[in-house]
């Protein structure tokens, strides 16, 4: 979660819960560890920041992870053309004790090679973020709050038909092994064929919604 235009001034004006989780609104805590840091009922926090985000005054950002996999938008054009949101980037992700200034051609590096398949651990280990002065939680945040990049999601689906030809190991989850594909039978302990499951299995796939 991170704030937008909260004004520290005007806090004295807005409800107990809120003056209470605001300072803890720091673009890293997610919603539950907000309302466990300033000892409120997380019911309350919710309906607090849901006030805050209808008001435009914060906004709420996925979770950050090592695993999670992110593309660019067109978007991303607007870092070569708008000065004032390059600058407020360079300044944005700069990581924390840093002597080391970052540049906009090692930003648009990482970002350009955010791709399905590419995680963030995998993109950390080829282009090392902290030796060019970039915290790479902060360029993530970044790029989501100005709709730079966004964050591919993947659902395994149900897929009503039958599938007859063999599933792509790439595309579906993997069939059930031997063992998994056979019933034993409890009253002649003969080995029985598991049709049903074989093919509910066959009907599974796996959705990425950035393909």
């Amino acid at each position: 979660m991170n704030s937008n235009h909260f004004n520290a001034k005007n806090i004295g004006q807005w409800d107990l819960t809120t003056q209470q989780i605001y300072y803890y609104i720091d673009g890293v805590n997610h919603v539950s560890k907000i309302a466990f840091l300033a000892d409120v009922d997380i019911n309350l926090a919710k309906a607090c920041i849901q006030n805050l985000i209808y008001y435009g005054l914060v906004s709420l950002v996925p979770i950050f992870l090592y695993s999670n996999v992110y593309v660019t938008t067109p978007e991303i054009r607007s870092l070569l053309e708008n000065p004032m949101l390059r600058d407020e980037c360079l300044r944005e992700v700069r990581k924390d004790g840093s002597i080391v200034e970052p540049s906009l051609k090692k930003v648009l590096q990482l970002y350009s090679n955010m791709c399905p398949g590419m995680t963030v651990k995998d993109l950390c280990q080829r282009f090392c973020p902290h030796s060019n002065g970039i915290d790479e939680q902060k360029l993530i945040k970044f790029g989501i709050m100005k709709g730079i990049i966004r964050r591919i999601q993947k659902y395994p689906i149900l897929l009503n038909e039958p599938i007859d030809e063999e599933p792509d190991p790439y595309a579906r989850v993997n069939s059930p092994t031997a063992t998994q594909s056979m019933i034993i039978n409890r009253s002649t302990s003969s080995p029985q064929s598991n049709t049903s499951t074989s093919n509910y299995s066959k009907n599974i796939c796996t959705y990425f919604d950035g393909n």
